[in-house]
């Protein structure tokens, strides 16, 4: 024999059930949409940048740390085009009134792929450390 649900007892368990059904179908929203709980934002996308190509050693030793630019040119639904970019003045070597564009890379926002722009290729493609001579 089930015991039988009062209707006194109905209204005080809808909270409850509401709460519980708001909490799964919030759980579940991030399952299914494939989105991170937190998007990366451009200074991240910009620092992820600076540390991987500086610890690479991209560039020649004259354009390392301050001598070197880093700007969004456009962020996209899923990624951050990032120009990098020479500075000139101060202890940089270079006319000051320039600051010409050494590379363009597109950064994912989930940080998983980092992508460099081939120019005579005419689009990005997967970077990876250049080889260091040994």
């Amino acid at each position: 024999m089930t015991p039988k649900l009062s209707p006194s007892r109905l209204p005080m368990a809808l909270p409850l059930l509401t709460a519980i059904a708001v909490s799964v179908a919030v759980a579940l929203s991030g399952l299914f949409t494939g989105c991170s709980q937190r998007d990366m934002t451009e200074d991240q996308a910009v620092d992820l940048l600076a540390k991987r190509v500086l610890a690479d050693g991209l560039y020649p030793a004259s354009r390392q740390g301050e001598c070197l630019s880093f700007e969004v040119e456009q962020r996209l639904d899923a990624r951050f085009e990032i120009a990098v970019r020479e500075k000139h003045g101060g202890t940089c070597p270079g006319d000051p009134g320039t600051g010409p564009v050494l590379d363009r890379f597109e950064v994912q926002q989930d940080g998983a792929k980092l992508r460099r722009y081939d120019p005579i290729g005419g689009a990005y493609v997967d970077y990876t450390a250049p080889a260091t001579g040994g």
